[in-house]
């Protein structure tokens, strides 16, 4: 048994190995993001998804009402997150919900020549957050929860009873076992490399795709890990490789220019998806290392649907999307891809101006080192406050005015988007305030 002098220096130790990696994949992802396009998009405009909805749907139907309302008290009980997760996960989990609802709506609008419905399969869908929702939003959609965990199924097989829904059902299983014909591959936070596994399925298939992944850090450890994606005759594993070319290119460039020994394109890649791995959804130097760290890897596997699907014949396109807010979860990008020969109106999705992304990331991370003192040193009292703030009745707003610089004020929005709260600031130079109200309050501040 170590003693208490010899636990506390390997604590020591530990912590300093684990940030001398974290300084090595914050060199790794500056190199990257100064060499490779960082382009990503906004999601369709709820306007224009009003539009063509009620173009399909009428305005008078669920999917519009439930779109231009962002409501989800007019839904069910049994399609709404709500149902049984707590209250600190219910409003992100519908944030999340909505973006991805927002992803998939253009692949569903599109004109199709069959006449027969259109199959839509939520892969690792578990108990059906994303499948029951669009399966009562859209009746014409015959929708398939693929999953391996039993128990979860069954619980979607439930609601879906009590429900009255005739167009869902469930498949038990891997995504790899999964052999029926479909027309939309659909996934949230599969874990690892599940999502490339959703994303070999779907482009196999040649149908389009919507996959938000979670866990990129465990991409190799995966029985898996010998599968290969469509198109593609080498022989080494995939699932934790870069999958463009654009990425091994820049990784075998920077293995030997700064590269330390043992270094290569697959260590290399290892590095960055771990990187791109974290949980906490705050706006910190760090975690903007991890963020755009993440977004590098969504980016290479949009380039390698790409170029492997260009490979097979059956071209695809793509936009890799950010959810809204950020907040929802720090798994916030959206990979969208669809085969060329799907009418998918590209203009719906505009390049996005979001600041915290669309900037180049060490100008970022820059920033956001220069407000990690103000993190530590004032946002837990500020959290406290609001707090405080939500759970009294007998208050309808809160004034923050200490709250100097904007990305001090970017935390303090995320903290109260976080609670539920409504948040905005006001005012002009060192007068700027952050006013945060409750969602039923529509009064103004004093």
């Amino acid at each position: 048994m170590l003693s208490s002098a010899g636990s506390c220096m390997s604590r020591s130790l530990a912590s300093k190995a684990a940030m001398f990696e974290f300084s090595k994949s914050e060199r790794l992802v500056d190199f990257l993001c100064s060499r490779l396009p960082m382009n990503h998009h906004a999601l369709p405009d709820v306007r224009y998804l009003d539009e063509k909805l009620k173009l399909k749907y009428g305005p008078n139907s669920k999917v519009c009402k439930f779109l231009v309302g962002s409501s989800w008290d007019g839904l069910p009980s049994l399609v709404d997150p709500a149902y049984h997760l707590p209250a600190s996960r219910k409003l992100r989990k519908r944030q999340q919900l909505m973006s991805i609802f927002r992803a998939v709506a253009p692949l569903l609008l599109c004109e199709r020549k069959e006449s027969n419905p259109l199959k839509l399969v939520d892969f690792c869908g578990g108990g059906g957050h994303v499948g029951l929702l669009l399966a009562f939003l859209f009746p014409d959609v015959e929708v398939i929860c693929v999953d391996k965990n039993v128990r979860a199924l069954e619980l979607g097989v439930q609601r879906a009873k009590d429900l009255s829904l005739s167009n869902y059902r469930t498949v038990e299983g891997e995504v790899m076992e999964f052999d029926e014909a479909f027309d939309v591959g659909v996934s949230l936070h599969a874990c690892g490399a599940a999502t490339d596994m959703v994303i070999s399925k779907c482009l196999t298939h040649s149908v389009p795709l919507v996959v938000s992944s979670c866990c990129v850090g465990k991409i190799g450890l995966t029985s898996f890990a010998t599968l290969r994606m469509p198109g593609d005759p080498s022989e080494q594993p995939v699932w934790d490789e870069a999958k463009g070319s654009s990425m091994r290119e820049l990784l075998r460039e920077y293995a030997s220019l700064h590269g330390e020994d043992g270094d290569n394109e697959h260590t290399l890649f290892v590095r960055l998806s771990k990187a791109a791995d974290y949980s906490k959804v705050e706006f910190t130097s760090i975690t903007i290392h991890r963020m755009f760290a993440k977004l590098l890897i969504e980016l290479d596997r949009l380039d390698g649907i790409r170029e492997l699907s260009a490979n097979t014949g059956s071209r695809f396109d793509g936009r890799i999307c950010k959810m809204e807010p950020l907040t929802a979860t720090p798994k916030n990008d959206i990979l969208i891809a669809w085969p060329q020969s799907v009418a998918v109106d590209v203009d719906s999705f505009r390049l996005s101006k979001d600041p915290l992304t669309s900037q180049n990331f060490t100008s970022v991370r820059t920033e956001m080192k220069a407000c990690d003192d103000c993190k530590i040193t004032g946002l837990a009292e500020i959290r406290q406050k609001l707090v405080a703030f939500k759970d009294d009745p007998s208050q309808s707003c809160l004034t923050l005015e200490d709250v100097q610089g904007s990305q001090a004020r970017k935390l303090v929005h995320g903290e109260a988007e976080r609670l539920g709260l409504l948040h905005a600031s006001e005012g002009k130079g060192k007068a700027r305030k952050v006013i945060v109200r409750k969602l039923e309050t529509k009064s103004p501040c004093s």
